[in-house]
């Protein structure tokens, strides 16, 4: 038996296949398979993986007929595997070959290891980006679930892809954890499932996946097209943590995520015509969160009553403020500013001043645009303000945004940050 199967779908990546395949079998150990799925390519991405199996035996390729998407295809993967290991990568982006091997010697002699748990970096146009840490410190080595959850260092954010951890596969097995078909946040649900379910945690703190955030396509093409009805994925998750909370009660973490994720149901469904239902649905996911937990909702009778009040309160401030930012101007965010106009709030202005961008791209939030001396332009010195709202979905993006405000001599009521 492998160490290690590596489940590697993919769908017309054929630009980056082979830096992905090349970081993985320049290793020195052969302690592992790799199981190739192919989405029903139609480029060429499909003989540069036979290429590969040809020159190694112990690379499976699975092809399907019609395009499945990401959940399907790593299903298929688990199925086929026979490593004592699983590892999900992405097909457009790549490890360090040398820290492979390094994870696999301490696999195989630690074999009680249920997560093990990778350090990453993020990369635009083949660079590497600085990333702020989280508060806190991640110890390196074993560590128990429990502790890992209740450490600040991840409580805030905890990794939710699926390729920051190695995963025994008789967890997967035996408590049935599979990733669920959804157009949206499948990784989320998957490691989820394997949080409560894992004991034996091991953080190996070296850089060891490359995630590269410059690529225009998704593995499910019709993803980006869908992502305003994340409905099922907040209600998969929801479902998780009553039962989760059921088991554990009175649990700080628990309690912290459940208000965390209250905030990101309320902005991700904030300009849905189908509020209502939406709500209503989440509503009927909490109605098991045990009653001494549901303290965060500050006095509300029920979630949906909670839901609606912080959404009514959200949507006065923003229609009566002057100064309402979108940062960056890519497609999704140009779309939400033409829901705005539905609910009449009105929009200053995108940070960037990039508003003709029609994919969903980074580089110039990183590279330049998003410091405050482009927002005090557009406020001029001689403006009169309360509060300066400046929606966005990347938290580093909002530290720095609240600390230049501040640094200013800005006085802002609030920073609203959207995730989706």
């Amino acid at each position: 038996m492998k160490q290690l199967s590596i489940i590697l779908p993919f769908y017309n990546r054929e630009a980056y296949l082979k830096e992905c395949l090349d970081s993985i079998f320049n290793s020195k150990s052969q302690n592992f398979e790799l199981i190739l799925i192919d989405d029903a390519s139609c480029d060429s991405g499909p003989d540069i993986c036979k290429e590969y199996a040809e020159l190694y035996p112990y690379v499976q390729i699975l092809s399907h007929s019609k395009q499945e998407g990401p959940a399907v295809s790593r299903n298929e993967g688990i199925r086929h595997a026979n490593g004592r290991y699983l590892y999900f990568l992405d097909s457009d982006d790549f490890i360090v070959t040398k820290e492979l091997e390094n994870i696999i010697n301490i696999l195989k002699d630690n074999q009680n290891i249920d997560l093990l748990l990778v350090d990453y970096q993020q990369i635009l146009e083949g660079k590497a980006l600085t990333v702020k840490k989280p508060a806190g410190i991640a110890v390196e080595g074993f560590q128990t679930m429990r502790k890992i959850l209740e450490n600040t260092y991840w409580n805030t954010q905890l990794p939710m892809s699926a390729w920051r951890y190695f995963v025994r596969r008789d967890l997967i097995l035996e408590n049935h954890i599979a990733f669920p078909d959804l157009l949206y946040g499948e990784d989320s649900i998957f490691t989820m499932r394997l949080f409560q379910t894992a004991c034996n945690v091991y953080y190996y703190p070296k850089i060891f996946y490359n995630y590269r955030i410059d690529t225009t396509e998704s593995l499910k093409e019709n993803a980006d097209s869908d992502r305003w009805k994340m409905q099922r994925y907040f209600k998969e998750r929801f479902y998780i943590l009553s039962d989760w909370m059921q088991q554990e009660k009175e649990t700080k973490f628990l309690k912290q995520w459940f208000e965390q994720w209250l905030a990101q149901c309320i902005r991700g469904f904030l300009f849905e015509q189908e509020w209502k239902q939406m709500i209503g649905e989440i509503s009927a996911a909490c109605c098991r969160i045990p009653q001494n937990y549901l303290s965060v909702l500050r006095g509300a009778e029920n979630v949906y009553a909670y839901l609606t009040k912080y959404r009514t309160s959200l949507f006065k401030k923003l229609r009566e403020s002057e100064n309402v930012y979108i940062l960056p101007a890519c497609q999704d965010n140009i779309l939400l500013a033409e829901k705005w106009k539905r609910e009449r709030i009105k929009i200053s202005g995108f940070l960037d001043n990039n508003a003709s961008r029609s994919n969903h791209n980074v580089k110039s939030v990183f590279e330049h645009g998003y410091n405050v001396q482009n927002l005090n332009e557009k406020l001029k010195e001689d403006s009169t303000f309360n509060s300066v709202y400046v929606i966005c979905h990347w938290q580093e993006i909002i530290d720095i945004i609240s600390e230049q405000l501040l640094e200013s001599g800005i006085k802002r009521e609030a920073i609203v940050k959207i995730n989706w």
